[in-house]
């Protein structure tokens, strides 16, 4: 588990936000797993996104 992808900043970071919610899940492993599941967020608005203006959930905005 040390050889991550995030920096010890990012960690660190990430643990700090699990003590605010759920402070019996602040380590590193449940940090690593929320900069894994928050880095995913990205991906699925775009892929929302596109699928609600393609469905016609989303219009697009006429401008004068």
């Amino acid at each position: 588990m040390s050889d991550t992808k995030y920096t010890e900043e990012e960690i660190q970071w990430a643990i700090q936000e699990l003590k605010k919610k759920h402070p019996e899940r602040a380590d590193r492993e449940h940090a690593i797993k929320l900069l894994d599941t928050m880095k995913g967020f990205g991906t699925l608005v775009v892929k929302t996104i596109k699928e609600d203006k393609k469905s016609g959930k989303i219009k697009r905005k006429l401008q004068n």
